[in-house]
């Protein structure tokens, strides 16, 4: 957990800015930033989502003779899953966000093609990518909705 914390408390501009100064400029940088951040959010969420499962699934499955791990397979993932899947197309619509920032500084990403069109006066090309931003977010949410919706959905019997 403490490792966890660590990753998720340095910001994804910090860790870029490290990352810059040990492999230089470049995409590289800004993904292994990226990741780096992700690693502490993604460890944090889904703990959080088997701390919170329904403990009388772990229940039933030691009662049915299973071990933790078919517990877990057979049980609690068919649980987890929508909250597992919602988490991961959140952090990775935060990493688009994120991107943008760290092409700020040398790091590659969206924000490498905002300093461009911002340093040479390119208004309508900037006005672009803000838009291709909003749409790239907007669509993470109404995929992550859609998916959680058919994944909840009552199977027919």
């Amino acid at each position: 957990r403490t490792t966890l914390d660590v990753f998720r408390s340095i910001h994804t501009l910090v860790f870029g800015l490290l990352f810059v100064g040990v492999i230089g400029l470049g995409p590289m940088a800004g993904v292994l930033a990226i990741a780096a951040h992700s690693f502490g959010s993604y460890g944090k969420l889904y703990a959080e989502s088997i701390e919170v499962a329904d403990a009388r699934l772990i229940q039933s499955g030691v009662a049915l003779g299973l071990s933790p791990l078919q517990t877990l397979v057979y049980g609690l993932w068919r649980t987890m899953l929508p909250r597992w899947i919602s988490v991961h197309l959140y952090v990775w619509e935060f990493n688009v966000r994120d991107s943008t920032v760290l092409g700020l500084i040398g790091a590659g990403g969206l924000g490498l093609l905002l300093s461009e069109a911002v340093s040479l006066f390119q208004w309508g090309r900037l006005a672009t990518i803000l838009l291709a931003i909003v749409a790239l977010v907007a669509t993470f949410d109404t995929l992550s909705r859609h998916i959680r919706h058919a994944i909840n959905r009552p199977r027919e019997q």
